[in-house]
Formats: C-alpha cells, sequence, structure tokens
C-alpha cells in the first residue's frame, strides 16, 4: 500500500513536470479583393488573401509562481484566387461602336468641309490670277502703243 501510494505521487510529480500548460491563440484576417476591368471584354477576378497568425504560449507545468512563458508564433500568408470570369460586354460594344461611327462621321464631314473650302480658295485665286493677266495685258498694250511719229518697238526675242 505504501508502495502504490508512492508509486501514485512520484508519477503525479513526473507527469506533472513534464506536461507544460499551453494557451492556443489563432489570429485569422481574410481580405477578399474583387478587381473589374472594363472594355468589350470585362475581366473580374476575386482572389481571397488570408493571414494567419498562431500564437502559443507555453508554461511549465511546475508549482512555481511567476514562471517564464515562451511564445512561439507561426505566421502563414495564403493568396487564392477563388473567381476568374471573362464575359463580353455587349452594351460597351454598342457604345464604342456608335462613338467610332460618330467620330468617322465627324471626320468625314470635315474632310467635305476642307476640300469644299479648298475648291472655293482656288476658284478665287483663278479669278485673282486671270484678273491680274487682264491688267498686264491692258498694260502691256498701253506700253506698246507709241505716238504716231515714234517707230515701233522691235521685240526681241531673248537673242
Amino acid at each position: 500500500m505504501k508502495l502504490t501510494i508512492l508509486c501514485a505521487f512520484a508519477s503525479f510529480f513526473f507527469f506533472g513536470s513534464v506536461s507544460a500548460q499551453e494557451n492556443k491563440g489563432i489570429i485569422k484576417k481574410t481580405v477578399i479583393k474583387r478587381v473589374t476591368v472594363r472594355d468589350t471584354v470585362v475581366e473580374t477576378t476575386v482572389t481571397s488573401d488570408v493571414a494567419e497568425e498562431k500564437s502559443v504560449f507555453q508554461v511549465e507545468g511546475n508549482d512555481q509562481e511567476e514562471q517564464q512563458t515562451t511564445v512561439v508564433t507561426k505566421t502563414n500568408n495564403t493568396s487564392e484566387v477563388v473567381q476568374n470570369e471573362i464575359t463580353s460586354d455587349a452594351e460597351n460594344k454598342t457604345k464604342i461602336a456608335a462613338i467610332m461611327a460618330k467620330k468617322q462621321a465627324e471626320l468625314d464631314a470635315s474632310v467635305t468641309a476642307e476640300k469644299a473650302k479648298a475648291a472655293q480658295e482656288k476658284l478665287l485665286l483663278d479669278q485673282r490670277k486671270k484678273e491680274l493677266m487682264e491688267q498686264m495685258e491692258v498694260n502691256r498694250k498701253k506700253l506698246e502703243k507709241r505716238p504716231k511719229h515714234m517707230a515701233k518697238l522691235i521685240k526681241d526675242n531673248g537673242l
């Protein structure tokens, strides 16, 4: 009987001092990001970023007061794509087509206006040139006209 009480007492102290007290704390932060890129093709990506921090406070299992604690911290960062979706945006395609058609119409109107303006300027230049040629012809006739007693001018052909 003494032996069993002694064995029980010894085993209590042995297993009591070997086993340590642990306090576990888990901090888990999850951030979900949704990125949407719009054009004629809509790309939607949903990612989940998980930052997990596990901390374990360990205290030895003896009966001493004010024992040293050891803190073991493990961090785990994971990122995974939850959803990756690519779709076509018909409404946006029609809007872009309408804008492009409007720009093309404006460009065509501008080109025709510039051509009409150039033709008008060409007519004015031709008319001005014709007037100058007529005026030059009148001046030439005035200069060639000589009084009766003067001899006529002989044209020099550049020889």
